[in-house]
């Protein structure tokens, strides 16, 4: 009899939490997806969501599947705020510096890394923090700050790369790399795979003119974004 094989090619645990993060963010847009297709009503969505919990207890366990879902709200949390900040820094020097924007841009990070940051990358995101940290003299603070931005601000970006990569750290620990590899198990996952994968590849036809949303959906890029821990700076 031929082995049952997985369906997808990232281990089991980044692919629970990828379709646990999908359904969640069907959650969020359920009011518009749901007056699309009428099999989406109701409770659909968190119904779905129980599921990918019970199978992560039961075969993960149910501690570290737990623990896991903690650790990655913490990094979405982190990273949201950590981009939101970057964002009104960098608006504050192309407004402040239109002389010197460009080579101050480039310094700090943001030149190389922001656009893929701004795409929920989070080794784009990491690397940008730890460059701008790496970067950011006492006299080109002094420089920024005599301009208005908040000195505060300056100190909170800067030490946001450690807090990522810290997050980053706990969350890859709590995996752990041991494939569960019974039947059973297989026949799960791939099973819960494929109902949230049904899920993505239609709301994001809904979204095909909304690249942003679009993107709450694409199981590669999720997958991407909570499995950079291998990349981010030492």
């Amino acid at each position: 009899m031929e082995k049952l094989t997985r369906n997808y090619s990232v281990k089991d645990v980044d692919m629970i939490i990828t379709a646990s993060t999908i359904i969640k963010n069907a959650i969020s847009q359920k009011n518009f997806l749901q007056s699309k297709r009428s099999s989406w009503s109701g409770t659909y969505f968190e119904d779905l969501e129980n599921r990918i919990d019970t199978i992560a207890a039961d075969y993960l366990g149910a501690d570290n599947a737990r623990e896991l879902r903690i650790s990655t709200a913490a990094i979405y949390e982190a990273r949201d705020k950590a981009h939101k900040l970057a964002s009104e820094i960098k608006v504050q020097i192309e407004e402040d510096f239109p002389a010197e924007k460009t080579e101050m841009l480039r310094t700090l990070g943001y030149t190389s890394y922001f656009a893929k940051a701004r795409q929920k990358d989070q080794e784009a995101l990491i690397n940008l923090l730890f460059q701008f940290k790496a970067n950011l003299t006492p006299a080109l603070k002094a420089q920024m700050t005599a301009n208005g931005i908040l000195p505060a601000d300056l100190d909170a970006l800067a030490a946001m790369g450690e807090e990522l990569k810290a997050l980053d750290t706990v969350q890859e620990t709590k995996k752990g790399a041991r494939p569960i590899n019974t039947e059973e198990a297989v026949r799960a996952f791939n099973d819960i795979y494929e109902q949230v994968m049904a899920v993505a590849r239609i709301a994001s036809r809904f979204y095909k003119d909304d690249r942003p949303r679009q993107d709450l959906f694409s199981f590669s890029k999720i997958a991407k974004a909570i499995n950079t821990h291998n990349n981010t700076p030492k």
